[in-house]
């Protein structure tokens, strides 16, 4: 059923997506595009907004700024970016940052690159920009945070879970996921979008 799913929802992301996608290297990014950390993904692409540039970044593993005794502490940072260009001019519409602070076990904050796409599902001709994430500070092997956050010509939506963690003995822990009320009153394209990209890669710590 799952792969069912994958299928159609391909099928529609190939008809429907904006025109002109272009995957842009770090050189190709205006300098007026001003980020943070390092660039993991960016796309530049035309709809009714005009030009649109996106980057995701993310800094991997950094000392924290705060020191308690002489335990070593790290933070990891993921910041993604939407920007349009009108009359030569970069103009932010919507940005996202997220963290983990503090850890002194394992940690991470990184992006699922395959995630990071542009659609158009509801046949607006405005793109939707989908991308996946988690986020975990731990010392064992448990279910760490997990996001998909779409933007869409200045709107957040977000559906928010755990990895899922499949034992050898048949047992399962997370998996779970919550749309935020965006999510709840947008289109059906949306959610069943969302539940495909979260079915395909929701495995793992």
């Amino acid at each position: 059923e799952t792969s069912g799913a994958s299928a159609d929802v391909k099928e529609i992301v190939k008809h429907f997506e904006p025109a002109s996608i272009t995957k842009l290297n770090v050189a190709d990014i205006p300098a007026s595009c001003v980020t943070k950390g390092k660039v993991k993904s960016a796309f530049k692409w035309r709809d009714k907004l005009g030009e649109n540039i996106f980057i995701a970044t993310e800094t991997g593993e950094i000392p924290s700024s705060k020191v308690y005794s002489e335990v070593e502490l790290s933070d990891a940072h993921v910041y993604a970016y939407h920007f349009i260009i009108q009359e030569n001019k970069v103009k932010l519409i919507r940005e996202l940052h997220d963290f983990v602070s503090e850890c002194n076990f394992d940690i991470n904050a990184s992006f699922i690159p395959e995630t990071i796409q542009i659609t158009d599902l509801n046949f607006d001709d405005t793109g939707e920009i989908w991308m996946m994430y988690k986020t975990y500070c731990l010392s064992d092997v448990s279910p760490s945070d997990l996001k998909i956050i779409m933007f869409q010509n200045g709107q957040k939506y977000a559906l928010r879970g755990s990895s899922q963690i499949d034992w050898e003995d048949g047992s399962v822990d997370g998996g779970q996921f919550k749309f935020d009320e965006a999510f709840g009153s947008s289109p059906e394209s949306f959610r069943d979008f969302a539940k495909t990209m979260w079915n395909q890669h929701k495995r793992g710590n």
